[in-house]
């Protein structure tokens, strides 16, 4: 059976580890470490990640984001958003409907 993941900063993954969410606490030197080596785990389903880590991985996350499984989600957990989990959705979006539904949304 697949499990959720979360990594981020201890602020980040506390209400997820409450939930029995498996949580990996990172800093921005470790996070791509931890992400590569959690994606090719096989153990997740959704792996969710902090958008202020996700700014030092958009590469990573590129190519990833080509592969079906698992998903990789890129949380606002901060109190600052940088809008990378909607724009990646909105690509996401596009590459399968042919059409940007996210913004016809709003």
């Amino acid at each position: 059976m697949y499990k959720l993941a979360v990594i981020g900063d201890s602020e980040s993954i506390l209400a997820f580890q409450a939930v029995g969410v498996d949580s990996y606490l990172v800093t921005k030197d470790n996070a791509e470490e931890t992400l590569k080596k959690q994606f090719k785990s096989g153990k997740y389903a959704v792996i969710f990640l902090a958008e202020s880590l996700a700014v030092n991985l958009i590469e990573y996350l590129h190519e990833i984001g080509k592969k079906p499984f698992p998903a990789v989600t890129i949380l606002p957990l901060s109190h600052e958003t940088l809008g990378m989990g909607l724009k990646r959705m909105r690509t996401i979006s596009i590459r399968a409907s042919g059409t940007d539904i996210i913004s016809k949304t709003r």
